[in-house]
């Protein structure tokens, strides 16, 4: 399950992993003054927040009293689910028995005058993935899912018969109670994580294919995706001659600076954090690297720049 939500004083949004609990935190000086990246002192430590919500819930719409409504400072609340996986299927590789009906969802809670209104719509998404695959705009009007694994096909009862995930979904929330399909974009196989830029124009996203790891920026206006420009890893510095997939490279996060004109890019199987410019070059995006490549602790799985910028805190 991965939640997202909005809060109404800063009107920005949060993904949270319920799953997984952050130890500490490595805060990165990306160079917003032309200085190098460089890695500082651990500055946080702290338990991840766990909201449940039942993943058998009916699918009903309906306005109902929410006793904490008055205490989350938040106006919408969107939550994804996994239909395929149950508790069980990490230890013995089995999908969640197909009479229970469980579908891949997408639940958003609007919240207003103390109380919730709800909706959801079938949308497919992938607990086997960082917890980014989930993020909605500033204005929360669009929530954009991918998904690491594909859903459940007619055969196969196990981990191993889903097929790879290769779809980016934008899901228009304008009316709460009732989201909408609004595009479906082809991306490479196995995407790990999404960011969508602050203006909420484009979405970045890495997939790591048996033979690359992709950095793709996907335009979004009106509704509707525009082409999807991919750049491969290897060809922007970050190779590995290691004798597994891709050299060993694997993107596990990708967050959009604040600015709007800069990414950073987690390699979690190098303990790496790298930085890129987005630019245009005759009419489509272009990326290049943004000052070094960061050394950082064990497993930096995913990671964000602060409010201002000036900071880069990842997981350690």
């Amino acid at each position: 399950m991965r939640i997202a939500y909005h809060r109404r004083q800063h009107s920005n949004w949060i993904a949270i992993n319920p799953c997984r609990y952050l130890r500490e935190a490595q805060a990165v000086w990306p160079s917003t003054d032309r200085r190098e990246p460089i890695m500082i002192r651990p500055v946080l430590s702290f338990t991840a927040l766990s909201i449940a919500l039942s993943a058998a819930a009916p699918s009903v719409t309906a306005a109902q009293p929410l006793d904490l409504a008055g205490r989350i400072s938040a106006s919408r609340i969107a939550v994804i689910s996994d239909g395929d996986f149950s508790a069980q299927t990490y230890a013995t590789g089995r999908l969640s028995p197909r009479e229970s009906g469980f579908r891949d969802m997408l639940t958003v809670l609007s919240i207003a005058d103390g109380k919730v209104v709800k909706g959801t719509i079938a949308v497919s998404n992938s607990v086997t993935a960082a917890p980014e695959i989930l993020q909605l705009t500033k204005d929360g009007q669009t929530a954009f899912v991918t998904e690491r694994l594909g859903e459940r096909e007619a055969a196969g009862d196990t981990v191993k018969d889903l097929p790879p995930g290769r779809h980016l979904f934008a899901v228009d929330l304008s009316d709460g109670a009732t989201p909408r399909l609004a595009d479906t974009a082809e991306i490479a196989a196995f995407p790990e994580a999404l960011s969508v830029s602050p203006d909420g124009r484009r979405v970045a996203v890495v997939s790591n294919t048996p033979e690359a790891s992709l950095v793709q920026i996907i335009g979004y206006a009106d509704g509707r995706f525009g082409p999807v420009a991919r750049f491969d890893l290897a060809d922007l510095g970050i190779s590995g001659s290691a004798a597994t997939p891709r050299g060993g490279v694997t993107a596990t996060n990708v967050h959009w600076h604040p600015g709007g004109r800069f990414i950073a890019v987690n390699i979690n199987t190098q303990n790496r954090v790298a930085f890129f410019a987005v630019g245009e070059e005759n009419g489509a995006p272009r990326l290049r690297p943004w000052g070094n490549i960061v050394n950082v602790g064990a497993d930096p799985f995913v990671g964000r720049f602060t409010p201002d910028g000036r900071h880069y805190l990842t997981s350690n």
